[in-house]
């Protein structure tokens, strides 16, 4: 198999990341959807990580932040909407996800919608985590009338005390946030470690964030077969072989003519943002339409920005082998534009193809690392 980098800008390309075991205390924020809590964990954090939109159940993966509050630091986490009676098959799995982040958690803030009033969802949830954690009970949106007169409603939940906050104009966050960090255990001994940042590209419902789960042995990213699932870029620490990478799951890439403003926008905008900032990176393609447009102007991304790429040829386990190499006949002939870019079948379902897969990571990367010293050996 031939690896090449032609144009790469390597010495770029070739920095380390650092990365953290989760040995720092964890909060996390739950509620029911549409209650503030990516706008909240925005404020916390300080920037615009998490995407915020005004249509319930925009955050589905949560997200995590590291987050030093008054010298105290913590992992910050931002879950999906708790509703455990959705019907539709992705509000489930976001309700599971959300349950893992409760279990996971040293400290909950439970959110809770001002504006709106005490809700069903919200007497469920405050019974669910009764018992179970450290929880801070906040009231968000408390910058109405409306919402100051329905505030003393939440008292019926028969918690001690409760915050009122407005998360999008900043005000009773430091108060809230003086008695969170005051309830955070110490922070184990942090172990700091480098990795190389691999991106996870594609276009939408192509098997992205199932490649990610096989390659994590768990579930990290959330699976169904609708397109758009992951919406925000998510993060996951990984070791192969004694080597530590980072994994950034990122939300499907369509036309610039097929993506509407918004949530699909910022989605697709985080994700060329993750490209950019990954070192290497995996174009997932579907076996059954073939290397498209699309897929080609994400690699030509990629080589533009100096990025080591590796193709995976995913749904592998849903072809005959008498079709395989048909398929590496047309995909050599769609590719001499970039003939040094590697590719191999993947199967995110049978786990076909991820140890090859990884290997050919491997050798990207000592390709790199030598482009490195022959650069070095020039100047």
């Amino acid at each position: 198999m031939r690896i090449g980098f032609r144009g790469f800008n390597m010495t770029k390309s070739l920095s380390f990341c650092k990365i953290y075991f989760m040995k720092l205390p964890i909060v996390a924020i739950v509620g029911r959807p549409n209650t503030g809590k990516s706008t909240l964990f925005n404020k916390i954090l300080g920037k615009r990580k998490a995407i915020v939109d005004d249509i319930p159940g925009v955050t589905r993966n949560w997200l995590t932040a590291e987050i030093e509050w008054k010298k105290k630091k913590f992992v910050l986490v931002d879950t999906g909407g708790f509703d455990p009676d959705s019907k539709e098959e992705i509000g489930k799995l976001v309700y599971l996800q959300t349950q893992r982040a409760i279990e996971e958690s040293d400290v909950i803030i439970m959110l809770m919608d001002g504006k709106e009033g005490l809700n069903p969802l919200d007497k469920e949830l405050c019974n669910y985590l009764r018992g179970k954690k450290m929880t801070f009970y906040v009231v968000n949106k408390m910058d109405t009338k409306q919402a100051k007169n329905q505030f003393y409603d939440f008292y019926s939940l028969g918690v001690e005390r409760i915050f009122p906050i407005s998360a999008e104009h900043n005000t009773g966050i430091d108060e809230l946030m003086e008695e969170v960090v005051k309830a955070l255990p110490d922070a184990e001994e942090e172990e700091t470690i480098t990795g190389r940042r691999i991106a996870i590209i594609g276009r939408p419902n192509v098997g992205k964030s199932s490649i990610m789960n096989r390659l994590l042995g768990k579930e990290r990213s959330i699976v169904t077969p609708i397109p758009g699932t992951t919406r925000d870029a998510i993060e996951e620490k990984f070791e192969w072989k004694g080597k530590n990478y980072i994994l950034v799951d990122t939300a499907g890439i369509r036309r610039k003519s097929r993506v509407e403003r918004g949530i699909e926008f910022f989605s697709v905008q985080r994700a060329i943002d993750s490209i950019k900032n990954a070192e290497i990176v995996i174009l997932i393609v579907d076996i059954f339409e073939g290397i498209v447009q699309q897929d080609l102007k994400l690699l030509s991304l990629c080589l533009e920005n100096g990025k080591g790429v590796c193709i995976a040829l995913n749904k592998a386990d849903l072809i005959k082998k008498s079709q395989r190499k048909k398929i590496l006949q047309l995909t050599k002939e769609t590719l001499k534009f970039a003939d040094f870019v590697p590719y191999t079948f993947t199967s995110a379902i049978t786990g076909e193809g991820i140890n090859e897969l990884m290997g050919i990571l491997s050798l990207i990367e000592e390709e790199m690392k030598k482009k490195v010293r022959t650069s070095m050996l020039n100047q």
